[in-house]
């Protein structure tokens, strides 16, 4: 048994210091962050039962029962568990690399550590995911909460291994059928959809009562997209045209180009230099107007394109140890050679950046996501915290920027009653900061204590799992 296997059946087996799973815990002299206000409580007396908060009060007044497993906080700041809204846990863009299935479940323990202790996983393998979802829930794998939409659903010809391409709305009712009957949270949609398939494919998922999130179809616009009812788009992708100058004739140079027979990406992406030339939010207030009316959200993956761009770093030694050295040898074989290439992508996740602090302003929901698998330069869980970092850079307060990744995240997933807060009746999702996050957003970074489902990680636990993760990865 490797050491990680070793440690996580500990957890499990609610041998460790601090039982996994006791039957209360209490934490003492803790400060509570709302992230609805911002405000930070003086210090409380937190109860946990099983899974759940069942107290939040002030030391002189609590009532902690008799057994209970005692944590002093010394004054640390508790946060809502953070979540990644766009993940791929078993991504198709690492079968090649031939992962080991330790190594994959490493990347969910190396989630936990950062205080990831949920995600939304944007397509690959339907039965591997599912599996760590059921694991995870009963309590037999360490990981973050798990909604996923199995296989990509996408047009023919499909840009992804496993993806489920469909050419027409009959057939894109039918597979949406289908992936709910197995399993699948929500229906991702991607680039070569045609836009009657994704319509079709829209309105099926809200028969069924399950969201469309995912790429923007090349053939629809944003507008028509949200109009649809799309529910979230994913990387800004296929928006930033229309914040251009000249974007009905780019509109009507994408719509005039058979899919089958190659594509103009550069609009699409926000590279192509008509695109950037001419870019001014002040041009896309309408389609910013209709995501705010529509509840359209929008997951920006600002970490996504900082890793293409000229602002990634050759090296992080201290973070590759927490990869396989295939997907290292991968990124550095694809890093942009060319200078100019990468100034495009930094001038392109500026322009990302600008349309984010846009909509985020007009009131469009935004989320934290990573893109977290293949990409280069994502790390599982470290790379949503330069996320948050990114949004602030954008113009998002920290509080704002907190936000993304807690309570905004419960509200789309309609779970505000049982997530996204540090809140009594909740479920024990929780992270201890050494410092305020509202003070400076890098400071969910500087964790001391992760709480999932009610499962107690201190800082030795979690530096044990960094170290085994790193072991596991040679």
């Amino acid at each position: 048994m490797t050491p990680l296997r070793t440690l996580i059946v500990l957890l499990l087996g609610h041998l460790l210091a601090v039982p996994a799973y006791s039957q209360v815990t209490a934490i003492t002299n803790v400060r509570i962050v709302d992230v609805d206000s911002g405000v930070v409580s003086e210090p409380q007396t937190l109860i946990i039962t099983d899974d759940r908060i069942t107290a939040i009060e002030p030391e002189a007044s609590v009532d902690i029962p008799t057994g209970a497993t005692m944590i002093d906080a010394d004054g640390k700041f508790a946060i809502p568990g953070l979540w990644d809204m766009h993940v791929h846990l078993d991504d198709p863009e690492m079968w090649p690399h031939h992962l080991t299935r330790d190594r994959k479940e490493a990347h969910l323990q190396l989630l936990v550590a950062n205080g990831v202790t949920g995600v939304r996983d944007m397509g690959g393998g339907f039965d591997q995911i599912l599996k760590w979802k059921h694991q995870i829930s009963a309590g037999e794998l360490l990981g973050p909460s798990i909604i996923l939409a199995g296989p990509i659903v996408d047009g023919e010809p499909a840009l992804w291994l496993g993806s489920a391409a469909v050419g027409d709305p009959d057939t894109g009712r039918e597979v949406v059928r289908s992936l709910v009957n197995r399993g699948a949270d929500f229906i991702k949609a991607y680039s070569m959809l045609e836009p009657e398939v994704f319509l079709a494919i829209v309105d099926e998922a809200q028969k069924l009562g399950v969201q469309v999130a995912g790429h923007l179809p090349i053939r629809v616009s944003p507008v028509d997209a949200s109009n649809a009812g799309m529910n979230s788009i994913e990387h800004i992708i296929g928006l930033t045209y229309a914040c251009s100058s000249t974007a009905s004739s780019l509109r009507q140079s994408m719509d005039n180009v058979s899919l089958n027979q190659g594509y103009p990406w550069g609009i699409y992406l926000g590279s192509d230099e008509r695109v950037r030339s001419t870019f001014d939010v002040a041009n896309c207030s309408s389609m910013i107007e209709t995501f705010a009316a529509n509840d359209t959200w929008q997951v920006p993956t600002l970490r996504t394109l900082w890793g293409l761009s000229s602002r990634a770093l050759d090296d992080h030694p201290e973070l590759n140890r927490y990869v396989h050295a295939s997907h290292i040898k991968n990124w550095r074989e694809n890093r942009t050679p060319d200078p100019q290439l990468a100034a495009v992508r930094t001038q392109a996740l500026d322009q990302n950046m600008q349309l984010t602090k846009a909509m985020h302003e007009a009131g469009v929901g935004i989320m934290a996501g990573t893109d977290m698998a293949a990409l280069p330069y994502t790390y599982p869980g470290f790379s949503l915290h330069n996320e948050l970092e990114l949004f602030v850079e954008a113009g998002l307060s920290p509080l704002e920027a907190l936000q993304t990744a807690t309570i905004n995240p419960a509200r789309f997933l309609r779970q505000e009653d049982s997530r996204g807060r540090v809140r009594t009746g909740l479920i024990a999702d929780i992270v201890l900061l050494d410092e305020n996050p509202i003070d400076d957003i890098a400071n969910t970074q500087k964790i001391s204590v992760v709480v999932t489902g009610g499962m107690v990680l201190l800082r030795p636990q979690l530096d044990e799992i960094l170290n085994d993760v790193a072991d596991t990865m040679r």
